[in-house]
């Protein structure tokens, strides 16, 4: 009798919502891979540290540093730049995201951080501002989205946080 009632309610359970479509995922599904790019252009060798980044990266001038990067599954389309956003949420900790650059001797140079306002005001939260490249492969339907953001002195003139 335990049985049979246990098994109605596995059975109910089951129909009742998508949990089929657990076991219907494909773990080998192709994904996209998505990248964010900080290209120094500023004069100096700057640091870059974000929630995401182990640890700060130093970038000397002219070179780059993936500062986001994730590879979503391709059923869900090809991912946009809006998907940039996603990134700057807080985490399951609570924990803002946030950019900082600075000079190799710790002084801050400039701070981001995500709000409303600094997605209108800000270029660096701006499509516009970052430089788009899109590689597709012959051999399967991957595609590698990147966007580069161009680091220019002009954007370190002001220490303040971006808000």
């Amino acid at each position: 009798m335990k049985k049979l009632i246990l098994s109605a309610i596995v059975l109910l359970s089951v129909s009742s919502c998508d949990l089929l479509k657990i076991f219907q995922m494909d773990p080998f599904e192709p994904e996209h891979t998505t990248e964010w790019y900080i290209k120094n252009l500023s004069d100096e060798t700057i640091v870059i540290t974000t929630r995401n980044l182990y640890g700060a990266r130093t970038v000397e001038v002219g070179d780059s540093v993936c500062i986001i990067a994730f590879h979503p599954w391709q059923s869900k389309g090809i991912p946009t730049f809006d998907s940039f956003f996603d990134h700057w949420q807080p985490d399951g900790s609570g924990r803002e995201q946030y950019l900082i650059v600075s000079s190799t001797e710790d002084e801050v140079l400039k701070r981001w951080k995500y709000t409303p306002e600094s997605v209108a005001d800000d270029p660096f939260f701006q499509e516009s501002s970052w430089r788009f490249y899109q590689k597709e492969y012959e051999t399967n339907s991957e595609l590698e989205l990147t966007w580069v953001y161009d680091l220019r002195p002009e954007d370190l003139v002001s220490d303040e946080t971006v808000y």
